[in-house]
């Protein structure tokens, strides 16, 4: 039987109404683009609640997204799990490690990037909370409790300072619908944000500029936290990592994708396009009007409004190439394009371009690799 894990350190309470603590996702390819974007909206949300920003990490964790974030972080807790395997650490160890500093900080909110690690710790790191974990949160907005301006009684008016109320719209049916969330008051709210990488806010600005326009972070407080973990803790062994179908991964993690916008992914076309798909060994994904058209589920689109996606190759037939969907995979290795319009956007975006009609280039696409595979034997 284990205990409660020690803390070295046992920091003071944090509002319980209006204080935000964003938890640091580890090492991993996405890692600093999401702990950056977590940070941006951990403080969007702590501006409109009246509270402070916190930010919680292991100490394996890359702190990058802390140089030059204009966000106003007040206190760094930076968790050392003794006692515990070496990093990168179990997420048994982070979850108990998570749990002994919130116990004590009892903050109104737990935000993390929604990926492996959170799906992994947020519901164990909620239940030990007495809470739930969202997973799949695409906004959240604060505002006013219904019963704001109601009066408890005849002349005794509600308190002045109300607490706000948080809403969370979480995806559901495979990224069809959202539903909105709310937790109860008194309740640590732990939310998995379904967020794309940013790029610093650094990079749009020349070397050299003035520490007074808003670009270098406020200063904040470090507290180096030990949490004990006893010997007599054993976390489930790894035996091994298994890569995923490319048929079903979640394309946020793709490898290679072939994307197909309305240019390509006509009711015709589509089964030579999946073809296509298998004999590159890519996953498929799409555009927002393909969605709307229902030729391809929408958790395959690519976009502000969509996954953002970072394969080693994207390859993106029929695609004009609006910002929205530019967005979701600027961080691609190689872009590979094909389309019938030489002023297409999507082309100033490309590694290399083929200007050509979908249905003409992708059949021969296809017959060409069927060709091929054959005479390799694969």
């Amino acid at each position: 039987m284990t205990s409660d894990p020690f803390l070295s350190v046992k920091p003071g309470p944090l509002d319980a109404d209006r204080d935000v603590v964003v938890f640091f996702e580890p090492l991993g390819p996405f890692a600093e683009g999401r702990n950056l974007h977590l940070l941006m909206e951990g403080q969007r949300l702590a501006e409109k609640l009246g509270g402070t920003l916190s930010v919680m990490a292991l100490d394996d964790v890359d702190l990058i997204p802390l140089d030059g974030s204009p966000c106003r972080v007040t206190t760094l807790f930076l968790l050392h799990p003794s006692g515990a395997p070496r990093a990168p650490y179990p997420p048994e160890i982070a979850v108990r490690a998570a749990t002994a500093l919130l116990a004590q900080l009892r903050p109104r909110m737990v935000l993390l990037a929604d990926g492996d690690f959170t799906r992994e710790t947020a519901p164990a790191l909620a239940h030990r909370l007495g809470s739930a974990a969202l997973h799949g949160v695409r906004s959240v907005r604060v505002e006013s409790c219904p019963e704001s301006g109601r009066r408890s009684g005849p002349d005794r008016p509600i308190a002045a300072q109300e607490r706000l109320r948080v809403v969370y719209a979480q995806a559901v049916w495979g990224g069809q619908l959202d539903v909105e969330v709310t937790f109860p008051a008194g309740t640590i709210e732990v939310a998995g944000l379904s967020l794309a990488p940013v790029p610093s806010p650094l990079a749009e600005h020349e070397e050299g500029v003035e520490a007074n326009e808003g670009i270098l972070p406020t200063r904040f407080d470090t507290v180096r936290v030990e949490v004990s973990v006893e010997s007599g803790f054993s976390p489930p062994q790894r035996l091994s990592l298994t890569p995923p179908d490319y048929h079903d991964v979640d394309i946020s993690y793709a490898e290679r994708v072939l994307a197909v916008g309305a240019g390509a992914a006509t009711r015709e076309l589509l089964p030579q396009i999946e073809r296509l798909a298998d004999l590159l060994r890519a996953s498929l994904a799409t555009t927002r009007p393909v969605v709307d058209d229902g030729l391809l589920p929408k958790e395959r689109m690519v976009g502000q409004t969509g996954r953002s996606v970072a394969p080693d190759l994207y390859l993106a037939f029929g695609i004009s190439g609006s910002p929205h969907h530019v967005a979701g995979f600027q961080e691609a290795g190689t872009v590979l394009t094909l389309n019938s319009d030489v002023r297409a956007p999507i082309l100033q975006f490309s590694d290399m371009s083929y200007l050509g009609r979908a249905e003409e280039i992708i059949p021969l696409l296809v017959a060409r690799l069927e060709e091929w595979r054959e005479g390799e034997g694969s």
